[in-house]
Parts: structure tokens; C-alpha cells; sequence
């Protein structure tokens, strides 16, 4: 039990970095060595397009790993018996 809460906190932290990644990524060089409060003085607009590519690039995770899970789903045949414990 605590080995997958381990894995699901992992998993976390490596996607929360990962976001942060891709949203820095977007941002010029020189951004934030101009800016005295940090990220709160970024121009909004450029905060807004790595925040969009950031969502785009989870969403394209997120549409491949349903595909993933459709295929790795074992079917199971439905029968018509239904047989009730007595």
C-alpha cells in the first residue's frame, strides 16, 4: 500500500516538474533578469502562452495515455447466465 502511494506522489512531482519545465521553457532568456518581483512582474502574455503549450502538451499526454489504456483493457465476453450465490 504504501509503495503505490509512493509511486502516485512520485508521479506527481515528476509531472508538476515537468510542467514547469515547458511553462519556463516558453520564456525569453533575459525575462526574468529584468524583472525585480520575479514571475509576478512578467508580461502576462508571455506567462499565457507557455501556461497554453503547457496545456496543450498535457492534453497530448493525457489523449495518448487514454489510447494506451483502450488497447490494455482485456476484454471480457458478457454471457446471459446470471448465476445468484445461494
Amino acid at each position: 500500500m504504501s509503495l503505490s502511494n509512493f509511486d502516485r506522489e512520485l508521479g506527481g512531482a515528476i509531472g508538476v516538474a515537468v510542467c514547469a519545465a515547458i511553462s519556463h521553457y516558453q520564456l525569453p532568456d533575459d525575462v526574468l533578469a529584468d524583472s525585480t518581483n520575479g514571475l509576478a512582474g512578467v508580461d502576462v502574455r508571455l506567462l499565457a502562452s507557455g501556461f497554453n503549450t503547457t496545456y496543450l502538451v498535457m492534453a497530448a499526454v493525457a489523449v495518448i495515455a487514454f489510447i494506451m489504456a483502450i488497447f490494455a483493457l482485456k476484454t471480457q465476453s458478457l454471457t446471459d447466465e446470471f448465476v445468484l450465490d445461494e
